[in-house]
């Protein structure tokens, strides 16, 4: 079961949905008008097996047990990080896959993060810092994950996305046990 956090209107949840297919299970989750554009994206799409959570900014609501949780273009909306983390953290089952995919120019990365945040970017330096802080163990940084296009005024496609992956160690006794994440540590895209 995955789950979309900061899901906006949902763009995501027709692939995630086809992805699990109709015996599986999709949530989209949103602070920001949770009855909004997400929950008539689901209502005009012919998707059955995917359904909207009211989050607040220190819990998204999250069912326990997920596979996988993603954030894309939100979590430096989040206001909370730490409480958002440690819940995401819970609602994933060991070993599941936190993805967050944001976006990030290289100047404001030098600035504080609120600075960083009102300019609704913030550095993977400083979620991967927000993620180790909850018990999350980062597999892979991927920066840029995706390269600016010169000349483009549009944020989206003017500014480098990035990715961070990490996963919700699985505990055996208190002492971390194998992992079930098979992505490699490093790679020649990670940075540290």
């Amino acid at each position: 079961m995955p789950c979309e956090c900061g899901a906006g209107d949902c763009y995501y949840a027709p692939r995630l949905s086809k992805e699990v297919g109709p015996d599986g299970r999709v949530f989209e989750e949103n602070i920001i008008q949770p009855d909004g554009a997400c929950n008539q994206r689901l209502q005009l799409l012919p998707i059955h097996n995917a359904e909207a959570i009211a989050g607040q900014n220190t819990d998204p609501h999250l069912p326990k047990g997920l596979a996988a949780v993603m954030a894309v273009n939100s979590y430096h909306e989040f206001t909370e990080p730490d409480a958002m983390n440690a819940r995401i953290l819970e609602s994933l089952k060991p070993g599941g896959r936190y993805v967050i995919g944001d976006y990030s120019e290289p100047r404001p990365r030098t600035q504080s993060r609120a600075d960083q945040a009102k300019a609704h970017q913030l550095s993977p330096a400083l979620i991967r810092a927000d993620l180790e802080r909850a018990g999350f163990r980062i597999v892979r940084i991927i920066d840029p994950f995706r390269k600016q296009l010169p000349g483009n005024s549009n944020l989206y496609n003017a500014v480098d996305m990035y990715l961070v992956v990490a996963i919700r160690p699985e505990i055996s006794h208190g002492r971390p046990a194998r992992q079930l994440a098979r992505l490699p540590l490093l790679s020649p895209t990670t940075t540290a």
